[in-house]
């Protein structure tokens, strides 16, 4: 059978080589032939038009370049229910099966097809219950006299207390806690 392998993590700081390891093991170990490798590093939450090793992934669907496409997790195809669904229904439309290595769900079957939906939508609860609590502790610490400047967490500190009439900004290494 062939297969096209896609790993994706959302941040350049982090590395996909080891989904990709597991991933092409996997694919000895079952007979697979590997044709085609997309990886990229972009947050989930983006379309596919955003998201180039995807884009091209789906487009190499369309010419029936492979059967089936691996994954490290349901999560490295999309965080966004929509577009998780939009993909796989794409790829089923196509009669392109999805294997979810981390849950071991194949789209082969009515189970792993059922499976992999209900996945995906704790994946979008997953990341909205994300940005909530940022949202929160964004809020929590602006109230509490942080702010960002160029991505340096400050706290506001009132100089009056140093005889001093306006606001300045220190370094929350040097705030005294």
């Amino acid at each position: 059978m062939k297969v096209a392998i896609y790993a994706r993590v959302s941040t350049i700081d982090q590395n996909y080589e080891g989904q990709l390891e597991e991933l092409r093991l996997l694919a000895d170990r079952s007979g697979w032939e590997v044709v085609e490798v997309y990886s990229e590093k972009v947050s989930g939450t983006k379309e596919t038009e955003e998201r180039p090793e995807l884009k091209r992934m789906m487009r190499d669907a369309r010419w029936r370049k492979f059967e089936k496409v691996v994954v490290w997790s349901v999560d490295r195809l999309g965080r966004s229910m929509k577009n998780l669904v939009l993909v796989l229904n794409e790829l089923k439309d196509l009669k392109i099966d999805i294997f979810a290595y981390k849950q071991a769900i194949d789209t082969s079957t009515a189970m792993g097809s059922m499976f992999f939906q209900f996945l995906g939508i704790f994946s979008e609860f997953e990341n909205t219950t994300r940005k909530e609590r940022q949202i929160v502790g964004i809020r929590k610490a602006r109230n509490e006299g942080f702010v960002s400047v160029a991505n340096q967490p400050r706290r506001r500190r009132s100089l009056r207390s140093a005889g001093c009439g306006k606001m300045a900004h220190q370094s929350v290494q040097s705030a005294p806690r």
